[in-house]
């Protein structure tokens, strides 16, 4: 799959979306494809599009056909724009309750490269200790 619709598709305005069938109606306008043609590169039939961009259940692989379409990710269709989810408005809640010295911090932190492996075993030890243990089987 692509990236996420929303990133190529100015037009289309999905935070205000209320359904899957809706943001699938839009996705596929923003694209500008009739539903016949939309449709045709599904592999649907155009009365099946109808009946779900109106409101019509779809299985998990009709919703794999649409993401691979509109080269979209499966979370956009069904819930939305991620920018809305709950967990991305829970983060943006923490870090708007940060100081200025605290968000300074987190960014320093956050822009740092990664640590490599001796490093993190340098301070957290038991990762060592994790690393020698045999699997259980």
């Amino acid at each position: 799959m692509g990236a996420p619709i929303y990133f190529s598709y100015e037009s289309a305005t999905l935070d205000c979306m209320e359904t899957p069938g809706v943001r699938i109606r839009e996705l596929r306008k923003a694209r500008k494809l009739t539903q016949a043609q939309f449709a045709a590169a599904m592999g649907i039939d155009q009365s099946t599009l109808s009946d779900i961009e109106r409101g019509a259940g779809f299985t998990a692989e009709t919703l794999m056909l649409v993401c691979d379409a509109l080269e979209a990710n499966p979370y956009l269709i069904m819930r939305g724009d991620i920018a809305n989810s709950p967990a991305v408005k829970r983060a943006a809640d923490a870090v708007r309750s940060l100081t200025n010295e605290e968000r300074a911090a987190l960014w320093q932190f956050m822009s740092r490269p990664a640590l490599d492996d001796s490093e993190v075993e340098q301070r957290i030890p038991a990762t060592k200790t994790l690393k020698k243990r045999k699997p259980v089987a």
